[in-house]
């Protein structure tokens, strides 16, 4: 179990975990599937109107940064435009693909007024399909504060 300051997260026996310095940041294997998982988390004081645009600059420098780090190992990537989508508590992120070696990878991004939580799986095993399907399983289960930041959204 996860009881971190921004969210709380029950995992299970399947992912192991992987010793980081950061404290903010968590780091898991699943061993049977491949899977190597990133877990962030970070406060911070946003007003509800700076929301959005936080969350469409960190979409894109997330991309930035794939890419620059794709480039450095002489790799060529793939990813597939990120969306930012609205909610009530603030914004989501995500944002897939893979690169010439095989490897497939996610990222998924919350950003509400005083947090933000991003989790990043990849797999060299994998389908993007199967990848997409673990990453929204341990989504579902990651527990955060999601209070309104604005009315109702139609579609949410």
């Amino acid at each position: 179990m996860i009881n971190d300051p921004n969210f709380t997260l029950d995992l299970g026996p399947r992912w192991l975990t992987q010793a980081t310095a950061d404290p903010q940041q968590y780091r898991f294997t699943d061993e049977a599937r491949d899977i190597t998982m990133t877990l962030s988390s970070g406060a911070h004081r946003l007003d509800p109107d700076a929301v959005a645009p936080f969350a469409a600059d960190l979409a894109r420098r997330r991309v930035a940064a794939e890419s620059e780090a794709a480039g450095a190992a002489g790799r060529t990537i793939l990813i597939y435009e990120p969306i930012v989508v609205p909610q009530r508590w603030g914004e989501s992120i995500a944002y897939y693909g893979h690169d010439s070696s095989g490897r497939r990878f996610s990222f998924a991004g919350t950003v509400t007024a005083t947090t933000l939580i991003g989790l990043y799986m990849e797999s060299g095993r994998l389908t993007e399909g199967a990848l997409a399907r673990a990453m929204d399983t341990v989504l579902s289960h990651i527990d955060f504060d999601q209070t309104p930041i604005r009315p109702r959204i139609p579609y949410s």
